[in-house]
């Protein structure tokens, strides 16, 4: 199964708030898996009710399905770009 397949799959199941098998995920790539995952609620202009939990939500089943996740959370535009050059 192609990586964007099987994090859509993932993404899809913790939004639906199910788990895909953990298995099925692992075995679907032998690459190694790094994900970053943002959650900004403090917009100035409209702020948000639920990201930050909504990235924690993702980070917990990422790491389940065996990734190495890094979690931010209202992240500025800098530490944002920063993290990206670190994950690469």
């Amino acid at each position: 199964m192609p990586r964007r397949r099987t994090f859509l799959k993932l993404l899809a199941g913790a939004f639906a708030g199910t788990v895909p098998s953990v298995g099925s995920l692992a075995a679907a790539t032998s690459a190694s898996r790094i994900a970053l995952v943002i959650g900004n609620d403090t917009y100035p202009e409209v702020p948000l009710a639920n990201a930050s939990n909504d990235a924690k939500g993702i980070a917990e089943v990422l790491t389940k399905a065996g990734f190495s996740v890094e979690t931010k959370t209202d992240a500025g535009a800098e530490s944002m770009r920063t993290m990206v050059r670190v994950m690469r």
